[in-house]
């Protein structure tokens, strides 16, 4: 996407040799079932494109007024109403990003009807109250709000990943394995309306 060229993260963080990021383990819930016996696709994990993401959970993530459940993967997984999830980084400076986010916001009906759910990360937040203000700006009423400080895979894990080099940038999981099916380019903006329809019938 089109962006100020920066990630805004706090730092670097741990990367794979082949540029992806490594989550802080490859452990996951596969052995643990949530009540209606819902299982989190087993590991390895990596934020990467085609690759399973890991049980990302952002316990001190701000969710939208009325938003369902919490800002964590394996119960977004376990929903048979979720069916993709869409990973949107932004910045506190970047020029384009208001526009890019004035667009989400106006698509919050199609988003409800496809499945789509939303985590905000504000990657140069100075904590998720601050993401939560920023997103609130910009007119979207919907999602989880994050600086990414308390992954549960690593703090930082998206932010300081090597899979895009600029904001705003959108990756997309679909929910049906929670394999990143969506790394937007760094030259062109994903259509994401049609991937939400798409993820819809999957």
């Amino acid at each position: 996407a089109d962006g100020d060229g920066d990630s805004g993260g706090p730092g670097d963080g741990d990367v794979a040799d082949d540029g992806s990021a490594e989550d802080a383990s490859d452990s996951g819930p596969e052995d643990d079932a949530d009540a209606s016996g819902c299982f989190y696709p087993a590991a390895p994990y990596a934020f990467a494109l085609n690759d399973t993401v890991g049980p990302m959970r952002w316990p001190s993530a701000v969710a939208a007024e009325g938003e369902e459940g919490a800002a964590d993967l394996g119960e977004l997984f376990c929903d048979p109403g979720v069916h993709s999830v869409f990973i949107q980084v932004v910045t506190l400076a970047c020029p384009t990003c208001p526009e890019r986010m004035a667009f989400i916001a106006e698509q919050q009906a199609h988003w409800e009807s496809t499945g789509a759910r939303w985590v905000f990360v504000v990657s140069d937040a100075a904590s998720p109250s601050q993401a939560n203000e920023y997103v609130d700006l910009r007119g979207v009423t919907f999602g989880f709000r994050t600086n990414d400080q308390d992954n549960s895979q690593g703090a930082y894990s998206i932010v300081n990943s090597a899979l895009y080099g600029g904001v705003p940038w959108t990756g997309v999981i679909r929910a049906s394995d929670m394999v990143l099916v969506y790394d937007e380019p760094d030259d062109r903006f994903l259509d994401i309306v049609s991937i939400a329809t798409e993820l819809a019938a999957d």
